[in-house]
């Protein structure tokens, strides 16, 4: 049975200008704005589900060579230092630098895993019209974890350090690299395609428990 939070219709907030507004009828190809401010409270997405789903598992199938195969090459004195993303998580504990690569761990592999896998765990069964309470409390961890997968930031860090170390030693970029692009690529885009509003409907819709 839905319970009474969920049968509910609250009224929804302009996370701009705090107006209180009642929940719009939802129609194909919408979006809804406040009326004060302007500001865009909803926007429909066609094919929502299946495209973060296709999205999801390319990001999954990435996940593992991004974060196993070589991210680059150094040559510098004679010697060639090949570095994979979890080899420079070691690199940074084995220096003293714990906490930093803590936190590499977790916003560049742990957290940016776990949103492909809740994705996959709430949006597959509601494809096949099936919602539980598990699934609400999955998609609940996954809008939490989305502040905290920072991907981009630590493909900037790459660049970065490939262009301030091209003058001192030759860098060759190495499989991963590619891989960890390719998965970047599908965790951004599964934000574009994630219609959150549709899938707590549809969350509500198909809930039996």
């Amino acid at each position: 049975m839905t319970p009474p939070f969920l049968r509910e219709r609250p009224l929804t907030a302009c996370h701009e200008c705090d107006l209180l507004l009642q929940p719009a009828q939802k129609k194909l190809h919408q979006i809804v704005r406040c009326p004060r401010c302007g500001y865009k409270l909803y926007q429909h997405k066609p094919g929502s589900t299946h495209n973060t789903i296709a999205l999801a598992l390319a990001g999954v199938v990435f996940f593992i060579p991004a974060n196993t195969l070589p991210i680059m090459s150094m040559e510098l004195f004679g010697q060639t230092h090949i570095d994979t993303m979890l080899t420079g998580v070691t690199r940074l504990f084995d220096n003293g630098h714990w906490w930093i690569s803590g936190l590499v761990l977790l916003c560049s592999v742990i957290f940016p895993l776990m949103r492909l896998v809740l994705a996959l765990l709430v949006l597959i069964p509601l494809q096949l019209g099936r919602s539980s309470r598990a699934q609400i409390e999955a998609f609940k961890l996954y809008h939490h974890l989305s502040s905290w997968s920072m991907l981009e930031v630590y493909m900037i860090g790459i660049l970065v350090a490939i262009i301030k170390l091209a003058n001192m030693a030759m860098i060759s970029p190495g499989y991963g690299l590619i891989c960890f692009t390719g998965l970047m690529l599908c965790t951004i885009g599964l934000s574009q395609t994630l219609d959150e509003h549709t899938t707590w409907d549809l969350l509500e819709k198909y809930r039996h428990d």
